[in-house]
């Protein structure tokens, strides 16, 4: 790909608590630098209903890979779940142009290879969004702070000018970012985090608040990091405790009242990403040897309490 000279055209592929927080942010800079990725069904949803996010109606530039000739984008921000991956890359692709950069602001360790593999390394960006708190109901979407996108290459000892010029964008549009030196140890901090909070959350039914003020949550919580920590002691990753301590600073600082997504999808009767979190701890546990009891516990409480809201 040829060098990208400034970011003026973003596209946004997913638009659940994330990608509808940075649809906003995106929009009240400038509506006509940003499109929302939508196609049939959820196009004249989205067409006839707009987003509702924190109580404001936004009726979104849609773009529609079926349209003819459509235009690329400079960066596509990838906001799915896990799950959903495989179908938002086939509806990126006629959206990506010789200079398009994707960043993959998804949980998990896996969404960046996966986009490599579509799209080529050298344009995909490794990201991750910390703090951010929020929900999505129907078309409405509620959150209180934006939270930090840390993002860039895998080792970001010399920044590369693609990555810079999404820096350039975050700082026109006001958005928070940190470009980490060790960007991959980073993916796996957070890896860890969701494997923690958000299925613990599930498990206990319980929002930031359980976790603040109860032990018992919050020691289940660490267990199921700690296997993760196990792993990274095996694959060069290298999570210790300092990690595990630097998240609960994290923790106590968030509106008690809030709750993690997956519980958020689990109430509302949405498929899970269970298989992203435990289901991918279990399969580095057997690789590298690592029991990982907690994860297995939580992987079948969780995929029962899927089975009875009706998803497989």
């Amino acid at each position: 790909m040829q060098s990208l000279q400034s970011i003026n055209n973003v596209l946004i592929c997913g638009t659940g608590a994330i990608g509808g927080a940075y649809a906003k942010k995106i929009a009240d800079y400038d509506p006509n630098c940003l499109r929302i990725l939508a196609r049939g069904e959820r196009k004249r949803r989205y067409a006839a209903e707009g987003l509702v996010i924190n109580g404001h109606r936004y009726d979104f530039t849609l773009a529609d890979p079926d349209e003819a000739n459509p235009e690329p984008a400079d960066l596509i921000l990838v906001a799915v779940k896990d799950y959903g991956l495989d179908s938002a890359i086939e509806d990126m692709t006629p959206f990506v142009g010789k200079n398009t950069l994707i960043l993959s602001l998804m949980n998990g360790i896996t969404s960046e290879d996966r986009l490599a593999a579509a799209f080529g390394r050298s344009r995909v960006l490794y990201g991750l969004v910390m703090s951010i708190d929020g929900a999505r109901d129907q078309n409405r979407i509620r959150f209180t702070q934006y939270g930090t996108v840390s993002f860039g290459d895998a080792d970001n000892s010399e920044v590369r000018d693609e990555v810079k010029a999404v820096a350039a964008f975050f700082d026109r549009v006001g958005l928070a970012y940190t470009i980490p030196v060790k960007m991959l140890r980073e993916l796996w901090y957070k890896f860890m985090v969701n494997v923690g909070i958000n299925q613990a959350a599930a498990v206990v039914r319980g929002g930031f608040g359980v976790f603040q003020r109860i032990p018992e949550a919050h020691a289940l919580m660490r267990s199921a990091m700690w296997e993760l920590i196990r792993i990274t002691e095996k694959n060069g990753i290298g999570l210790t405790e300092t990690d595990l301590e630097n998240w609960d600073k994290v923790l106590m600082a968030m509106p008690p009242e809030s709750r993690p997504s997956m519980l958020n999808d689990l109430e509302s009767g949405r498929k899970t990403e269970v298989e992203m979190l435990s289901g991918t701890i279990m399969a580095l546990g057997r690789q590298y040897g690592v029991p990982t009891p907690v994860n297995e516990v939580m992987y079948r409480a969780i995929k029962t309490a899927d089975a009875l809201s009706g998803q497989k």
